[in-house]
């Protein structure tokens, strides 16, 4: 049985990878995926690696036996975008309209998930998106890139967790 947090985590990248707009706009090769079993492509990134999308874990809060009966978990997820273009028109702005596109069914879509035979996503939420300009690592392109966050929280019967 999988666990909630790559059920949750494989959903979010299933959304964008089923939007096209999307897809056209980043190459498969130019999303990088921590859950595979195989480990991502290292590399110093060049201009044709860009723009580049990772899904990443965030913060988490957990709540054992949060009622009687239930705990929960608040876990975040973070989508990173680097463009390697320093115009916001050219790459950064369009990749960021088509993940907004792409995760507009979101809530439904995280909210029916089943772990255990049970739904147990309760709350999905965007919580920001910051944008920066730079280059990270130092030998990769120089441009915008965007960090967006957003909240799920898991909900379990305790009895199924023991």
């Amino acid at each position: 049985m999988t666990d909630p947090f790559t059920i949750v985590h494989e959903a979010i990248w299933q959304m964008l990878e089923n939007h096209t707009p999307f897809t056209d706009l980043v190459p498969k090769e130019n999303r990088i995926k921590y859950t595979r079993k195989s480990s991502p492509y290292v590399r110093d990134a060049s201009v044709a690696d860009m723009p580049e999308i990772r899904l990443i874990p965030g913060q988490a809060i957990p709540h054992p036996q949060r009622t009687s009966n239930s705990s929960s978990i608040l876990k975040r997820f973070e989508i990173e975008v680097r463009s390697g273009n320093p115009f916001i028109g050219e790459v950064l702005y369009p990749i960021e309209w088509e993940i907004y596109r792409a995760l507009t069914k979101w809530a439904a879509t995280l909210m029916a998930l089943k772990w255990n035979h049970k739904t147990f996503v309760k709350l999905c939420r965007p919580t920001q998106i910051v944008e920066s300009y730079e280059s990270l690592p130092k030998t990769s392109p120089i441009g915008w890139q965007s960090v967006w966050s957003c909240e799920v929280e898991l909900w379990f019967t305790t009895s199924d967790l023991v």
